[in-house]
């Protein structure tokens, strides 16, 4: 697999093909020793399928893809994962309207609601939108939210439903690969059925109140990264770093942090949805 360069929104003046696609954010390993690098690429957004190819990973919404342009995304790259949140669902989502009457609380950042995973309609509905997605080609999945299950999260109490969901979705697919995106205090519980662990500004912070992008305070540095250290070395997941950057300036000093530790990193912008506002060279 050929080594990476750096993208994180753009390097060099794009061409109208790259315009097209760059909804996204671009991963390299910090450490190829003993590793192959490798090329992810995270868009929410919708994508022309023939014009991705060569990455290693795909994480894309569902909803944009009929099954002939996961072929296509397949044929031109090696795994495509779809991205479902087992712990709240978006008013956009096509599944919302089954779940808008159980779904408690709502997440103000992201205009998202949270699931009652205790509810055997809900895990029903999961499992069916999780059965389309396969259906298509998928070759994993990318489970988002896991974090809120935590002993400080808002579905602290809904724990073990979230564990048996995951176990049930193993069991049902043996062959599929899972993302864990958050939730490192779950790992003891969910690693049996997870393939690698992605975790959010551990180096970096966004704030949504002011929209500014900054680096994490240094106890949070310190604090996180200790604990990536004790997961990645305990239970032998690949990691992943996803970072919040909108400028070179910070995307170095987050790189400058990140040197030290065996894991990929991503950087990019808060928002996945829309092309980037700013260029980086």
């Amino acid at each position: 697999m050929p080594i990476l360069k750096i993208l994180i929104t753009t390097i060099m003046p794009l061409t109208s093909v790259y315009l097209s696609i760059l909804t996204t954010i671009m991963l390299i390993p910090l450490s190829t020793s003993g590793q192959k690098a490798t090329e992810v690429l995270i868009c929410y957004g919708k994508l022309q399928a023939e014009e991705i190819s060569g990455y290693h990973t795909l994480i894309l919404e569902p909803r944009h893809y009929f099954a002939s342009a996961i072929r296509v995304f397949k044929k031109q790259n090696k795994e495509v994962y779809a991205y479902v949140s087992l712990g709240e669902v978006n008013v956009n989502a096509p599944h919302y309207a089954k779940l808008s009457s159980l779904t408690s609380g709502k997440n103000e950042q992201w205009e998202s609601h949270y699931l009652n995973l205790e509810a055997p309609k809900t895990t029903q509905v999961l499992l069916e939108l999780i059965d389309s997605i396969f259906a298509t080609g998928y070759d994993g999945l990318f489970l988002d939210n896991i974090d809120n299950f935590n002993q400080y999260g808002p579905q602290k109490k809904q724990k073990e439903a979230l564990i048996q969901l995951i176990q049930k979705i193993k069991s049902k697919y043996p062959n599929k690969k899972l993302i864990q995106n958050a939730g490192l205090a779950l790992v003891p519980e969910t690693s049996k059925y997870i393939s690698s662990i992605a975790i959010e500004s551990v180096a970096s912070a966004y704030d949504f109140k002011s929209q500014q992008y900054q680096l994490s305070s240094d106890e949070q540095w310190e604090t996180l990264s200790n604990d990536v250290i004790a997961v990645q070395k305990k239970f032998k997941k690949p990691i992943i770093l996803i970072e919040y950057a909108d400028s070179s300036t910070l995307v170095a000093q987050i790189k400058n942090r990140t040197n030290t530790l065996d894991c990929s990193l991503f950087v990019g912008s808060i928002d996945l949805q829309k092309l980037p506002t700013i260029h980086l060279n």
